[in-house]
């Protein structure tokens, strides 16, 4: 039987990426099953709840409360954890003693010392992001909220107050913005261009703008509005806002959209926004085939994330994109595995780090495989009960929620990605394990390696892993050295997600072919 032991720190608050670290360290103690610190919150206490971390401790703390809960599978493994955590809180403390005159505690002083910033990024818990929010709308900043669990009535809230300033929100839950050539939360490094970006999703904007990076043509600035913002209870206000923005930027020839599809009033201020300007609008609607009213008010559009880009490239630079689908694939060698496999093996297991990217790819697959699960389905997709065990062709946003309770998002530390990688590569019953690597500002060190890594645990398995890398080779990481990577470990690598999907197609029909002519 497992053990479980709760530390609570009255009245005590540490940032979200430290208590991530704390989760992610006791994490890797031999012997824990599961780990998570975060504030007391009510709805942080129904994710402890959820993880099987809570206890009597946990319910009758505070929101106030910095709470690290633990389950092992023994008690000495328990002890060792708490340890640990008890060790990592002290080191923090005694930094903080040492450096109490110089560290900056309050909005206010940090204006002091840079009277010029125009942004505040917010990142702590939703119950205080909101106030810190209205703080910065107040002494003239816009800005970009990376937190999350923020109310919808305190986000429209917050977004109306902005717009009667003349200013902006991002967010919440904004993942990706580049501002003035400055990458903001998860963000590429990407070449100064004549393309303005908008998105209500943060690896689509990075898929985008990675994208146009390496065909040669930068961006102007890169909004992130919040996945909320396109839907009716905000009704567009930071896109439409931004929009306008890069509509009066001399410097902005082509603009592009980038969101899951609008409600019908955001889509009609869209509609009318594009008739209003003379510059082109490129729009991506992600898993949208309709785009007759867009065309119909002098838009553009792409299907893909990929042919999006393409075509706001197009437009920018008046040339074609050199496309060459599946470049760098070695076919004859896929062909020989794809032959090798055996008949138990029929299903796609999808493993993202980027929520936008999963979105994609599932869009795309689901016209030709059925039926497919997924802890975030969209429209033609079911609902998968039970998050720990695939089945049939499942695809994973491993960045949701339910995977992320008190510890570090999978780009930040793919650790918990990869485990689920090791698993599905070694399920009898797959044929094709899919995922991203996600490269940049706020992501893994390494993450191919990690891949590659985990690739190898089960090097006995057959199953064909298909991926994609999001960036470029400005990213401290290398576009080209993480491709290198998987490619050197038996991955596929496609040039965009779009097209890592489409591979899977080929893998699907090449099965079944084999399957018509035995």
């Amino acid at each position: 039987m497992s053990c479980l032991d709760t530390i609570i720190l009255s009245n005590t608050y540490r940032d979200s990426v430290f208590l991530m670290k704390i989760s992610a360290e006791v994490a890797k103690i031999n012997g824990v099953i599961e780990a998570a610190a975060m504030m007391a919150t009510e709805r942080n206490k129904d994710l402890f709840e959820k993880s099987n971390l809570s206890n009597e401790k946990v319910c009758n703390a505070l929101s106030d409360d910095l709470v690290i809960s633990v389950r092992a599978e023994n008690e000495e493994a328990l002890q060792k954890a708490l340890s640990k955590a008890n060790e990592m809180l002290s080191s923090v403390n005694k930094a903080e003693k040492t450096d109490k005159d110089n560290k900056i505690k309050t909005l206010e002083a940090a204006l002091q010392v840079d009277k010029e910033a125009n942004v505040l990024l917010i990142s702590c818990a939703g119950d205080y992001a909101k106030y810190e929010a209205v703080k910065g709308l107040n002494n003239g900043l816009n800005i970009m909220l990376y937190s999350d669990n923020i109310s919808v009535e305190d986000e429209l809230a917050l977004k109306q107050l902005a717009h009667q300033k003349q200013l902006i929100v991002m967010g919440p839950d904004c993942g990706s913005s580049i501002i003035n050539g400055v990458p903001l939360a998860f963000a590429n490094r990407v070449g100064k261009g004549p393309i303005g970006v908008v998105g209500a999703s943060g690896t689509g904007i990075q898929e985008v703008t990675s994208l146009l990076d390496r065909y040669g043509c930068g961006i102007t600035q890169a909004f992130g509005t919040g996945g909320r913002d396109p839907k009716e209870e905000i009704n567009g206000i930071t896109m439409m806002d931004c929009l306008e923005i890069i509509k009066n930027d001399p410097n902005s020839k082509v603009i592009l959209i980038v969101s899951k599809p609008p409600c019908k009033s955001v889509l009609k201020k869209i509609i009318e926004f594009i008739k209003s300007t003379e510059k082109p609008v490129v729009v991506n609607f992600a898993g949208e085939d309709d785009y007759s009213e867009i065309v119909q008010a002098g838009g553009y559009y792409g299907k893909s994330l990929e042919e999006t880009a393409m075509e706001a490239y197009r437009l920018a630079t008046g040339k074609e994109v050199e496309y060459e689908l599946f470049s760098g694939i070695d076919f004859n060698k896929l062909n020989k595995e794809i032959a090798n496999l055996l008949p138990s093996q029929k299903y796609l297991r999808a493993i993202y780090s980027g929520g936008s990217l999963c979105y994609e790819a599932m869009a795309e697959i689901k016209k030709y495989v059925s039926p497919i699960l997924s802890n975030t389905p969209l429209k033609g997709v079911e609902k998968l009960e039970d998050v720990k065990k695939s089945r049939l062709n499942t695809f994973l946003d491993i960045g949701d929620d339910e995977f992320t309770v008190g510890k570090p998002h999978p780009m930040i530390d793919p650790t918990i990605k990869c485990k689920r990688l090791e698993a599905e590569i070694s399920d009898e019953e797959v044929a094709i394990v899919l995922t991203d690597c996600v490269i940049g500002y706020g992501s893994c060190d390494d993450p191919a390696k990690a891949i590659a890594e985990a690739i190898n645990e089960k090097s006995t398995t057959k199953a064909i892993v298909v991926a994609s890398v999001c960036g470029t080779q400005k990213d401290y990481q290398i576009y080209s050295k993480q491709v290198e990577i998987l490619r050197d470990a038996g991955v596929y690598v496609a040039q965009s997600n779009y097209q890592a999907a489409k591979l899977c197609e080929y893998i699907f029909n090449k099965l079944s072919e084999a399957k018509n002519e035995g």
